[in-house]
């Protein structure tokens, strides 16, 4: 199975201001990726006709030599150890895997997601390595079936692993995303009506809002199991179907390997002014 995530639907995910969260980082890195290789004096990837793509990896021997990777590295088995900690220590339920690549096939980063269940209490976990060329990320998500609604996010840090933030999921879709030091960031559900207005044509001032928003929002929590967790939890296929946030996996992996802070290094306005002008 493979998800393409199109420039035009980049572009046209960006206009909204209340973007969920996988529509906010598929929206995010192909333009991205645009404004870097134009401040280099490149040639956009995307203009040359490379898009991102996520490969999903499937038969059981491949996921399982996924997973035993995953568990392989130093990381890794901080995690796992941590998670029989908390009452995982039976066999891994499912295992999820895929590849992020460009279309001619480049590989841009991976992914792996192992699902523990713990009957007793009710509680499920996954234990999430995310890599790149220059990046791993291993961390958890831990939540329960009493409480869906919420989830509590730990990664592997210098050693050790800690808690990086609780994500809560209200009625109408919003997710608050808390960190232990109680700086919180709220990512607010997309309407079909929002979907629609104010689009491309939104004044630069505005745009530039919405640009800031984002940038702070992806700094914050880059390069972390968070990002991952908001994408499972912003879709309607809910926490158990990992894979489906396709398009927002895609871009925290792109994002993590391009660095936030070369992103948030290019300008708003600019960006902005090649968003307007594409839509022109």
């Amino acid at each position: 199975m493979a998800t393409t995530v199109s420039r035009r639907t980049a572009l046209r995910v960006i206009g909204g201001a209340a973007a969920a969260a996988g529509g906010v980082f598929a929206g995010l890195f192909p333009e991205g990726q645009i404004l870097h290789a134009e401040a280099a004096g490149g040639y956009g990837e995307i203009a040359q006709g490379r898009q991102l793509v996520l490969r999903q990896r499937t038969g059981e021997a491949t996921r399982n030599a996924r997973a035993a990777q995953a568990l392989a590295r130093p990381g890794g088995g901080i995690a796992r150890r941590f998670l029989a900690t908390q009452g995982f220590g039976g066999k891994i339920e499912s295992i999820e895997s895929a590849d992020v690549l460009w279309t001619d096939e480049e590989l841009v980063g991976t992914i792996d997601a192992l699902l523990f269940y713990d009957a007793r209490k009710g509680k499920y976990a996954y234990l999430i390595r995310q890599s790149s060329k220059t990046h791993e990320v291993i961390g958890a998500i831990l939540w329960s079936a009493a409480q869906p609604e919420t989830c509590d996010v730990y990664d592997v840090l210098d050693g050790r692993i800690v808690l990086s933030a609780t994500l809560t999921k209200s009625p109408d879709g919003t997710i608050t995303v808390r960190a232990p030091d109680g700086r919180t960031d709220v990512v607010r559900p997309r309407s079909a009506q929002q979907a629609r207005v104010p689009g491309l044509a939104a004044p630069s001032m505005y745009c530039t809002q919405v640009c800031t928003w984002e940038c702070t929002f992806i700094c914050n929590w880059v390069c972390k199991s968070v990002l991952v967790a908001t994408c499972i939890w912003s879709t309607i296929c809910g926490p158990l179907v990992f894979i489906c946030a396709g398009a927002c996996i895609v871009t925290v992996i792109a994002v993590c390997e391009w660095s936030c802070g070369n992103y948030c290094s290019q300008s708003c306005r600019l960006w902005c002014d090649v968003i307007q002008e594409s839509a022109a």
